[in-house]
């Protein structure tokens, strides 16, 4: 009788001491979820404050590599296809890549090269 009561108290231990374990981990769990979602909101609002900031403003300090943005416009198969596109002498005429430069307002360099793709042709 004497054994059984030890072995009781042994496996009450055991199941007290695992069950702390469990409870450790959900909250350290928890705590790691909690940090990366403020982390993320702090991050999110940061961006969408700069985003603000800038919408409609022209790019300032900002390196322009037109021979790179002009690749997509020449590579597209709709080249050949589109309906008209701007000669390059008319180009140079109305200096395209200043009134490029003024109008862009993306925010990555593939937006670039599609919006110069896009002002370049009538598909």
């Amino acid at each position: 009788m004497k054994d059984n009561s030890r072995l009781v108290i042994f496996d009450l231990e055991v199941r007290n001491l695992s069950m702390n374990w469990i409870l450790g981990i959900a909250l350290f769990l928890t705590c790691v979820f909690l940090i990366n979602h403020f982390l993320n909101k702090r991050r999110q609002l940061r961006e969408n404050k700069q985003i603000t900031d800038e919408w409609g403003k022209p790019k300032t300090a900002y390196y322009y590599n037109m021979h790179q943005i002009s690749r997509y416009f020449e590579n597209r198969s709709e080249y050949i296809k589109a309906y008209q596109i701007i000669e390059d002498a008319t180009c140079n005429d109305l200096d395209f890549d200043a009134v490029f430069k003024f109008m862009d307002r993306t925010s990555s360099k593939i937006g670039q090269q599609y919006f110069y793709f896009f002002k370049c042709s009538i598909c």
